[in-house]
This record gives structure tokens, C-alpha cells and sequence, in this order.
């Protein structure tokens, strides 16, 4: 699911959300229990909850002409 696209988290059919979701994906018939709060996270059926990481920041590298400047 592209979380982008949808602007906010994605829940598929039939998955029951009782806790708080924000910027995740719960795919259908997964469950989100009561008290739980997942924060850029997957839930799957199964149960199992994958993180999702951002993407690291590339910087570019100085080149000779950012000295002479």
C-alpha cells in the first residue's frame, strides 16, 4: 500500500481496528486490539507487526568548487 497516495494509513477489508493506527497498513482481517497504538507500522494477519523505517537522508557529497566559493 502506498501510505503517500492514501494520506494517512490504510486499513483493508474486514480488519478490525479497536486501538489507534496512524501512518500504518493493517492488512484484511488483521486485528488491532484495544490499547494498542501502531505508529508507521504493518499489522498482518498472522499478527505480526513489521516497523516501517524512513528512508535515510542522502547527502551530497562537497565537491572542490563548494571550497573556492
Amino acid at each position: 500500500a502506498n501510505l503517500a497516495a492514501a494520506g494517512g494509513s490504510v486499513v483493508g477489508a474486514g480488519a478490525v481496528v479497536r486501538g489507534r493506527i496512524d501512518d500504518s497498513v493493517v492488512w484484511p482481517g488483521a486485528l488491532v486490539e484495544r490499547g494498542e497504538h501502531l505508529r508507521r507500522a504493518i499489522r498482518t494477519t498472522g499478527g505480526r507487526t513489521v516497523l516501517i523505517r524512513r528512508r535515510p537522508r542522502v547527502r551530497r557529497l562537497r565537491t572542490e568548487s563548494d571550497w573556492t566559493q
